[in-house]
Order: C-alpha cells, then structure tokens, then sequence
C-alpha cells in the first residue's frame, strides 16, 4: 500500500470515531484511478458529513496539518505527512449537483445511504461550438496582443483557447483537459511557446481548427496575424 492509500486509510479512522462523518470519498489517482497513482499525486477527496462547516474549520480529523488553506466555502487545500491534500465536505443533500467523477468510497458508517451521490461531470461540448469558441479566444487574444497586453494575450490563446483545442482534439479530463496532454500528439511546443511568442501560437492553434473554406471569423484571425506580422 501505497503513502497516498495510508493516508486514506488513516484519515478513515478518525473519521470514524466523529459522529458527524458520514462517508469518506476518494476521487481521482487515489479513487478509480490509481494506476495513474504515483509521488507526484494529490490526495482528492470529498467527505461527507451532518456538519461540513465544523469539519473545515478543526481540521484535527487529517493528522497533524503542517500547513492548509480554505480556498472555497466547502473545499481546502492542506499539506499532511508531505502529502498534498484537496478536499471537499458536502452534506448528504447536496447530492446529486455537485460535479464529480466517479470514486470509491474508502469508509461510509453504516446505513450511510449512497445512491443520491451520482457522479457527474461537465456537458461536452459539440465540435463546432468549440471551434467558434476557439475563434474568438483567438480574436480577442490577439487584439489584447496589439494593444499591448502581453500577459492577458497569452492567457486568451495559450490557455483559454488552447485548452478548448485540447478538449476538441480528445481528453481524458473533463474538468481539466490540460491534464496529460502530452499523449494526444500535439505539438504543444508549438501551441504553448511562451509570454513572447503569442501569435506563433495563435497561427498553429488555427491552423489546428481550420476549415476548408475560411468564415467570417477565421478571416478576421488572419487578418490579425498578418498585423502582429507573424
């Protein structure tokens, strides 16, 4: 057994003996996917329990925490053991709405009813909505570029757009899809360059998606990469 699987474990005890855990939920490469669990893995879960708000404000029940940060209403980011920790505590009835891939449960008390917490994930787009969406973070990214605005550029073309090319192409990730991104064969060299070079990846991400015949929008890419003088 795996540091990460202990670690579940160990949080599983101690959630056991506080009366208001209700089910412990592991997600991810320490879920259904843990032969994609190595060092360099988070330890995601969800817990659900009668009173979330007392759980995310004494966080005793993970061990000793050297360092942690609360960084949604009902999810925290903690450091533990040299583990990094991502979670979420839910009530019973937030279930279902909250969006998720399918996990296993390491620990639930008994009677703990399961059948409200179905998974569910983001709704896939259709190709052709996400070439138009790739076309206008283009657009946008590119007259952010001519204005001057490097940095804001970038994030338009080299994520935004990227990660929508990423998601046309084929991912295994529906909530990130820049998440091991390297095995779909793109040349990300290319279509992540860097803070300079903007329009190169602009130019590759279009030649990309690009049609047989050029529309209106794509059109007026082009004509913007002709003055970035690509």
């Amino acid at each position: 057994m795996t540091s990460h699987l202990r670690r579940l474990e160990a949080i599983a005890d101690r959630l056991r003996d506080d009366e208001r855990a209700l089910a412990l939920l592991a997600l991810g490469s320490v879920g259904r996917d843990r032969d994609r669990l190595d060092e360099h893995s988070d330890l995601d879960f969800f817990v659900v329990a009668t009173d979330p708000e007392a759980l995310l404000s004494d966080l005793g029940w993970l061990g000793d925490v050297q360092w942690s940060h609360r960084d949604t209403p009902d999810g925290c980011k903690a450091l533990v053991d040299g583990l990094f920790h991502e979670f979420a505590v839910f009530t019973p009835d937030r279930f279902p709405g909250v969006l998720f891939e399918p996990g296993v449960f390491v620990w639930m008390r008994e009677g703990f009813d399961t059948s409200r917490m179905t998974p569910s994930v983001p709704y896939p787009r259709d190709p052709a909505w996400l070439r138009r969406e790739i076309l206008s973070n283009l657009y946008v990214g590119l007259h952010r570029w001519l204005r001057g605005e490097r940095l804001a550029a970038m994030r338009m073309v080299q994520v935004d757009a990227l990660d929508n090319l990423l998601r046309l192409q084929g991912t295994d990730d529906p909530f990130n899809p820049s998440r091991r991104a390297e095995k779909w064969g793109l040349s990300l060299a290319l279509l992540a360059p860097g803070y300079d070079r903007t329009p190169g990846a602009a130019a590759a991400i279009l030649e990309a998606i690009a049609a047989p015949t050029s529309d209106v929008m794509e059109s007026a890419v082009r004509d913007l990469l002709n003055r970035c003088q690509v």
